[in-house]
């Protein structure tokens, strides 16, 4: 599955395999937000997640520089 088709799928069926095969990296919270980062397969997986822990969103990531809410590139750029 690339990341395209992943954020085609409906929200219960992102949840779901989300669940059963992401792998949980790393969570920071933004304003009344958290946001989780996974990774599944060979792209990455953002949630959006209420502080009542209700996910908003799912959002699949070709890279983890592709999300500005998530990551400071500047942070993470002497990575490569």
């Amino acid at each position: 599955m690339t990341a395209l088709e992943y954020n085609i799928l409906n929200f219960h069926d992102k949840q779901r395999l989300l669940r059963d095969y992401g792998l949980f990296l790393d969570e920071k919270i933004v304003e009344s937000r958290k946001i989780r980062v996974y990774a599944l397969g060979d792209f990455f997986v953002e949630e959006g997640v209420q502080i009542d822990n209700d996910s908003q969103y799912f959002r699949a990531l070709e890279s983890l520089l592709d999300s500005d809410q998530y990551i400071d590139p500047l942070h993470v750029f002497h990575l490569n």
